[in-house]
């Protein structure tokens, strides 16, 4: 049911919100200027229209720019009802292998385009699998992963990668890091769920990952210079820390981003950690996790007892000061040849470095991120692009839309050092 007759057929946005990052998110919309600036209408959408209620008096007041819609992630006709009131729905209701599918099934056939905050590879490959062809016969834009997961760490890539000639990239590393205050990080419970789930198939993964490959018919060239993976508990120079491989979507959806231009460097994505006594912490929560994770009675252990597998998870969420305290830095390194041409034999020549940073990554940047993304379709800035399911930097990082200046506008910086060649990519 729709609360207010006005918004039907005219709300340009759908938030389906539930819990503390639906209410980030919420919060991003309103602070960001998108409601009534975007000369458009903004609605939120879940279970219980008291709850909805409530949460819109308590951030926005009593405005009528904001509608309220009923709908519940188990019933696909709510859902389709949804739909059918807006041009954008940003879903946030997770796990996304749960809650997901029927959201963009629902959005697809009513000609809704469609964005979340996944980070669950499982999923992610899923809809690229089975939606795309219906996606792109309806001119529906779907994304997945355009929150913290994986936005910074994707449109790095692709700017690096842009930054030299055509497939004169060679490779290209990334490393993530997380920065805390006093008052320590905090992991939602959701997220950590979803890791759970995650881990427990990944057989279903590689049978998704077999189908897409035979699925897919372009051809896709890869490096001539290709570098392997370093090994985990490292010392990198290039950010002074050790490092780990990042066992969440960014590299998948990168990888994906790769495909999509048909040329695909050397590619990893690490996690930093400060000290050997982290990677050794991190290692022994890490191990138990992942062989408690492939069973399904492990499985319930550490959904039942989360602090005990991992002692930053929290149901409540991060606090005030850990918002304010929070921060991420990713470090792209890539290397290939500026100037010289690529005969195969000699190493590569160039490097080009970019560091994105912004605040606390989990719900602050990740809301940042999405907003940024819905005001580019709601504006009408992909028109020229064919429906169908894309990763955040096959969407949003055309010449011509202006997600870039938009995330920068909210605190993300973009720091390419003295490599005029990437500052060039970075301006819009």
């Amino acid at each position: 049911s729709v609360h207010s007759e006005t918004y039907f057929r005219l709300t340009h946005t759908v938030l389906l919100v539930v819990g503390y990052t639906g209410s980030k998110i919420f919060q991003e919309l309103l602070l960001s200027g998108f409601v009534g600036n975007e000369g458009g209408t903004v609605a939120i959408a879940a279970r219980r229209l008291d709850a909805l209620q409530a949460l819109k008096v308590r951030m926005a007041g009593e405005t009528s720019q904001i509608g309220l819609i009923e709908a519940d992630t188990s019933d696909l006709e709510s859902l389709r009802r949804m739909a059918r009131q807006a041009r954008v729905c940003i879903n946030a209701v997770g796990p996304f292998r749960f809650h997901g599918r029927q959201v963009v099934s629902a959005c697809i056939q009513e000609g809704c385009s469609y964005l979340d905050i996944c980070g669950e590879p499982e999923f992610i490959e899923a809809v690229e699998l089975e939606y795309d062809d219906e996606a792109r016969a309806k001119g529906v834009f779907v994304a997945s992963a355009c929150g913290f997961d994986s936005v910074p760490v994707d449109v790095a890539n692709a700017l690096v990668r842009r930054a030299f000639p055509p497939k004169r990239c060679c490779s290209v590393e990334t490393f993530i890091e997380l920065h805390s205050g006093p008052s320590g990080l905090v992991l939602h419970y959701p997220t950590y769920a979803s890791a759970v789930h995650g881990l427990g198939s990944v057989e279903k993964l590689r049978a998704i990952r077999k189908e897409l490959r035979a699925k897919r018919t372009a051809e896709v060239s890869k490096s001539t210079h290709p570098v392997p993976m370093r090994r985990a508990g490292s010392y990198a120079d290039e950010v002074h820390k050790y490092v780990i491989p990042f066992i969440g979507a960014d590299a998948s959806v990168v990888k994906r981003s790769e495909k999509a231009s048909g040329f695909h460097p050397s590619t990893y994505v690490y996690m930093c950690l400060p000290s050997k006594f982290r990677l050794w912490q991190f290692g022994l929560y890490g191990s138990l996790f992942k062989l408690l994770a492939n069973y399904e009675f492990g499985r319930s252990l550490l959904l039942s007892y989360p602090k005990l597998f991992c002692p930053i998870v929290s149901k409540q969420g991060p606090s005030p000061d850990q918002l304010r305290e929070t921060s991420f830095k990713v470090t792209v390194v890539g290397k290939g040849f500026l100037q010289d041409k690529d005969d195969g034999d000699k190493a590569p020549a160039d490097t080009i470095r970019l560091e994105v940073s912004g605040p606390e990554p989990g719900y602050l940047t990740c809301s940042i991120c999405i907003v940024a993304a819905a005001k580019v379709l709601v504006r009408g800035e992909l028109r020229s692009m064919p429906g169908g399911v894309y990763t955040p930097a096959t969407l949003l990082m055309t010449k011509e839309t202006s997600f870039l200046r938009l995330v920068k506008e909210r605190g993300l910086t973009f720091d390419w050092g003295q490599h005029e060649a990437g500052e060039r990519y970075s301006i819009q």
